[in-house]
């Protein structure tokens, strides 16, 4: 999926389309009513409208963080 202007990437869900989040700067931002949630990693979501489990990565993996060898 591509970055939208401003660096900023829908997440829709795969089943019927509803925005669940948006990602921006390495977080994904999800809003319920009046609660928001900024997060990070593995999210899962279950879609509001039609109850599908959503899942994506956000920001870097564990795979991709670098650790210091000290030898």
């Amino acid at each position: 999926m591509a970055d939208q202007s401003g660096g900023q990437r829908p997440w829709r869900c795969e089943q019927c389309g509803t925005l669940i989040g948006v990602e921006r700067a390495g977080r994904m931002l999800l809003k319920y009513k009046t609660s928001q949630y900024l997060v990070r990693g593995e999210v899962m979501a279950v879609c509001r409208r039609c109850s599908a489990i959503n899942e994506t990565v956000v920001g870097p993996s564990r795979e991709h963080v670098l650790t210091p060898v000290r030898g």
